[in-house]
């Protein structure tokens, strides 16, 4: 079985929030692919009955990495939006 490197959303979103994002990227900021390509792989699983329950654990992380990234992007794109008014 070939080696299998777990992509680390968190890592990634904090990894851009220590570069000190402006709104603008904040709220263009997405996950790479390689996350994005596990996160619809563990999807994909859970739609199919077939998740492990570690996967299932690593699913419901990404949920919760996912909820602050898209708060994250609310906030800028209000910010922007009030600072365009």
């Amino acid at each position: 079985m070939a080696d299998r490197v777990v992509v680390s959303a968190e890592a990634e979103l904090w990894a851009f929030i220590e570069s000190a994002p402006t709104l603008e990227e904040m709220a263009d900021f997405m996950f790479s692919e390689d996350v994005q390509t596990r996160t619809s792989y563990l999807l994909d699983a859970n739609r199919n009955g077939t998740l492990t329950a570690e996967e299932k654990i690593e699913l419901d992380a990404f949920i919760e990495i996912e909820h602050t990234a898209t708060m994250m992007k609310i906030r800028a794109l209000a910010k922007l939006k009030h600072a365009g008014a």
